[in-house]
């Protein structure tokens, strides 16, 4: 949340939980760079604020969606070091878990970040972990969840609020509910992970650095993508879909950036992740292929490496190749494809729906193209669309 005060000092971190690399030093007498991020939340000033986070750009329609989200530092200009690309990604997963988003691929560059993501249908993710509204264990599942992100001195804090405003009585549990919804609307909703991830990783950078200001340039971008779903169809002998085709492009941007040979030489992707035994990394890629963790090993891991297997001595070749083509011809993920990070919506849809209407009744423009022998189709939005 935007009030919210990350606890950053080395004595508050260990104390609350052992388990997440705290401690004031490393063993060597050096400090953990890290520490910050590392953290969890204290307790702060305006601890019941309410707070009033965007919407999404797609309805509750019952199912999960797919999200490619982007982000850039302001002008470009502020360059992230290894250390602060590490500090990213930790952010960006410590949020995803609390929020209840799972991350499938990402990519953190120097001065801008990719993700591809899922996000659940909320009602149902909710009612599987707290129970179904109102349910007498809900609270207190609540609160143990909240374990992820808070410290047990925040946890209290908030307990002792509920329990003295309960004890007023007057319709005070009407706010304490009021409270609780609040914290839960934080959850399975793409456009509040990504202002905690790029708030919290910003008061960190900060500190860091003895600077003040905003890190970010704007509102993040975000494209809905529109995947398949598969039925009596063996998953290794599914063709790919446009989700599988994204996280291949977010994998290769190192590549595409002329940084490294291949996808795998990054050590801030997704691909280079799994491949040195990643769990939540792996887990992504699994979600991508509709594969299983043990198909991961039989048949996921090779077809996911051809799909990145392109090379940056590719590029000029594939390059000159893609001129020579129509606009509709095969395209290569070594090329930029504008469309993927400003469209509104990317899929492959039917042909009635080549109108390109959104959900907001509007008519929108779009356009076919091939991608690794992909027709996906792309509704037009704006470049700095974010979720409504």
């Amino acid at each position: 949340m935007a009030a919210e005060l990350d606890t950053m000092e080395p004595g508050n971190i260990g104390a609350e939980r052992g388990d997440i690399g705290g401690g004031g030093d490393t063993g060597s007498g050096a400090q953990d760079p890290l520490i910050g991020v590392k953290a969890l939340t204290g307790v702060y000033v305006g601890i019941n604020r309410k707070s009033w986070a965007r919407k999404r750009i797609r309805g509750d329609d019952g199912r999960s969606n797919v999200y490619h989200v982007m982000s850039r530092t302001c002008g470009g200009e502020i360059f992230l070091d290894e250390t602060e690309r590490e500090a990213l990604v930790l952010v960006m997963r410590k949020m995803a878990r609390f929020c209840g988003i799972k991350i499938l691929t990402y990519c953190i560059m120097g001065n801008h970040f990719h993700a591809l993501v899922r996000v659940p249908h909320r009602g149902t993710w909710l009612e599987e972990r707290f129970g179904p509204p109102g349910a007498a264990v809900g609270e207190e599942k609540l609160f143990e969840h909240m374990r992820l992100l808070y410290s047990k001195a925040h946890i209290a804090a908030v307990k002792a609020d509920f329990a003295k405003l309960r004890t007023m009585g007057g319709g005070m549990e009407l706010l304490v509910q009021e409270r609780v919804t609040a914290m839960k609307e934080r959850m399975c909703d793409v456009s509040a992970w990504m202002q905690e991830v790029k708030v919290r990783f910003s008061r960190w950078y900060n500190r860091r650095h003895e600077r003040q200001g905003t890190l970010w340039m704007g509102k993040f971008k975000s494209v809905l993508v529109e995947r398949k779903f598969y039925t009596g169809t063996k998953s290794n002998e599914r063709e790919p879909d446009v989700a599988r085709v994204m996280a291949a492009y977010i994998d290769l941007n190192p590549v595409r950036a002329k940084l490294v040979e291949g996808a795998e030489d990054w050590r801030w992707n997704g691909w280079s992740a799994a491949l040195a035994g990643d769990k939540e990394a792996i887990a992504g890629l699994c979600d991508v292929l509709h594969c299983t963790l043990k198909e991961w090993a039989a048949w996921g891991k090779r077809v996911y490496a051809e799909m990145v297997s392109e090379r940056r001595s590719d590029i000029e070749r594939l390059a000159a190749k893609a001129c020579e083509s129509d606009v509709g011809a095969r395209r290569t993920l070594l090329m930029k494809i504008p469309e993927f990070s400003r469209s509104l919506v990317i899929g492959e849809f039917e042909d009635q729906a080549a109108g390109g209407g959104g959900n907001d009744g509007r008519t929108r423009r779009s356009r076919m193209v091939q991608v690794q022998g992909l027709t996906v189709r792309m509704v037009a939005g704006s470049a700095r669309q974010s979720p409504r």
